[in-house]
């Protein structure tokens, strides 16, 4: 059974680091926040971290935060076994149907989500109505 959860834990933030990096190729291992820029925004409130849990093990993720008055998705992944199941659209709707949350978290109010997506998950943002411009996918939220 999978879920998903925000990640607040000093464990949880390593363990969705250790994940992160894994996915993205990246050869290092976290032991502590401090050793992850991403894991000292999450722990500082700067990032929102949810992630995609498979029994205890997490199988994939997303990292959000306000830029340029958007909600950014800064990072979005899911482990290579777990991929073309439907993952990636889940935590994008989860992202959208936790928008009063975030907004509240961020106080601030928010009407569209913005990536900038690597060129293996551009499908993944057609398939969930964002659109392109420039560099980045849109998505209006109404």
């Amino acid at each position: 059974m999978n879920n998903i959860k925000l990640i607040t834990t000093d464990k949880d933030i390593i363990s969705f680091e250790n994940k992160r990096e894994e996915v993205f190729g990246g050869n290092k291992k976290y032991e502590d926040i401090e050793q992850s820029t991403y894991g000292t925004h999450i722990k500082e409130g700067n990032m929102l971290a949810f992630g995609l849990f498979n029994e205890e093990d997490i199988i994939g993720g997303v990292l959000a935060s306000i830029n340029d008055g958007f909600l950014f998705i800064d990072r979005l992944f899911i482990d290579k076994n777990n991929r073309s199941k439907g993952y990636g659209s889940l935590l994008l709707d989860y992202i959208e149907k936790k928008r009063k949350y975030i907004e509240a978290y961020y106080g601030f109010e928010f009407d569209e989500l913005v990536a900038e997506p690597i060129p293996s998950s551009i499908r993944l943002f057609y398939n969930n109505d964002y659109h392109y411009c420039g560099d980045k996918v849109y998505k209006k939220l109404y």
